[in-house]
């Protein structure tokens, strides 16, 4: 079982003891979003259970870090900073044209 687990925002880190090696089945929903860190290694997450995350480890004491960034947000916030640039350059050109008149 998981121990000294935290919530924090888009991260939630726990502790756990194994005395296999074994995945470790999550109750956390499996999205692309989601990557996870035991040990300063990124592990690659499964999808297990019909729609949940699953991480395999080694025996032993392994600290792990969930962080969760939705899919597309860099480039979602990308475009729509162009697109309000370019929003803001054509209101700009309309009062500039308006002012000559």
């Amino acid at each position: 079982a998981f121990y000294d687990v935290e919530f924090h925002n888009d991260v939630i880190s726990a502790s756990i003891t194994l005395d296999a090696e074994g995945y470790v089945f999550t109750q956390i929903p499996y999205d692309s979003g989601w990557t996870v860190v035991s040990d300063d290694i990124e592990l690659d997450i499964v999808k297990a259970n019909g729609g949940f995350c699953a991480v395999y480890l080694e025996e032993g004491t392994h600290h792990l870090v969930f962080r969760y960034q939705p899919p597309w947000l860099k480039e979602g916030i990308l475009c729509s900073l162009v697109c309000w640039s370019i929003f803001a350059l054509m209101m700009f050109n309309e009062l500039r044209k308006n002012k000559s008149r």
